[in-house]
């Protein structure tokens, strides 16, 4: 059993067929999606949300999931990729109060479209609009573990205390992350057929797309998502340099603490070269900000944990 940290409590371990069980027998109630990776324990966390609680049409996933999960669950890396196996996630719903449920995991991701973005250029905005063009489009607005994965790569987000950092020097982590960003793909259009089935009367539409609008700092990763996803359309949206900056910048001076300092100390007109920057980083360091993982055990979300 992977301890989950003193923080979380531990319900109950379970292996990876009863938890395909579970994901697959409750989504009448609630639904199972990927939330974070962490990279030093080398699992992936998902979460379960009520299934009234809509993730196509939340301006954010991770900040839905945050709000409304029930449970949470830790994979191991070596567990969440077996999603990508259609052999294996049928066999486990060949056994117990799902024998003889069929569910559609297609070895191909053909019908997934990645929408990168610069930033403040209207993605969200646009994949709201994707969502309501027709029955068979899904769009999901910045599930977090494909933001992860980037920054994990550029060694930006800090480890658990007490684990060891990811290793760089792991030839095969390349291979690794491909495998978990496909494997996202693949949890999420599960995701997609389960709201689907649920919220469309007549049936699951014959065409399907399922729409992933990522946050700007995954452009890092375009060519691992293109690496991992090879059959996947790819859409960039950006937008004029300069009112690109501009937007950033009345957003970080608008809701980020330390800069409404700057601001109110006349600090702001040092932007351009750079100094701001400096001050900001420096007194970032004193808020507290547990990530997503940690914010969920500080909450007291339920935990699972995937036997070995």
């Amino acid at each position: 059993m992977r301890d989950l940290g003193e923080d979380i409590s531990v319900e109950q371990a379970m292996s990876f067929a009863e938890f395909v069980q579970m994901v697959v027998s409750g989504s009448a109630n609630s639904y199972w999606t990927p939330f974070c990776v962490e990279a030093a324990g080398r699992f992936v966390v998902m979460v379960e949300t009520p299934a009234d609680v809509d993730l196509t049409t939340a301006e954010f996933v991770y900040v839905a999931q945050r709000q409304h999960s029930c449970r949470m669950a830790s994979l191991p890396y070596h567990d969440f990729v077996k999603i990508l196996d259609p052999s294996v996630v049928r066999g486990c719903l060949a056994t117990g109060s799902n024998a003889g449920f069929d569910v559609d995991f297609p070895s191909q991701l053909p019908n997934v479209m990645l929408l990168y973005n610069t930033g403040r250029c209207g993605s969200t905005f646009f994949s709201k609009i994707l969502s309501t063009i027709g029955q068979g489009i899904t769009s999901l607005s910045e599930p977090d573990v494909i933001t992860s994965v980037p920054l994990y790569e550029a060694q930006v987000i800090p480890s658990i205390p007490g684990l060891p950092p990811p290793d760089r020097n792991e030839m095969a982590q390349r291979e690794i992350w491909c495998a978990i960003l496909r494997s996202t793909a693949a949890w999420l259009l599960l995701y997609q057929q389960q709201y689907l089935q649920r919220s469309l009367s007549g049936g699951l539409p014959s065409s399907r797309v399922l729409v992933i609008k990522f946050r700007s700092v995954s452009c890092l990763a375009v060519d691992m998502l293109h690496q991992a996803l090879p059959e996947a359309k790819g859409v960039m949206l950006y937008r004029n340099a300069h009112d690109t900056l501009d937007s950033f910048t009345a957003m970080i001076l608008a809701y980020f603490p330390p800069a409404r300092l700057m601001r109110r100390l006349h600090l702001d007109r040092y932007f351009g070269s750079g100094e701001l920057w400096r001050v900001m980083r420096m007194m970032s360091r004193c808020m507290k900000d547990p990530g997503m993982y940690a914010a969920l055990a500080n909450m007291g979300t339920p935990g699972l944990s995937l036997s070995h």
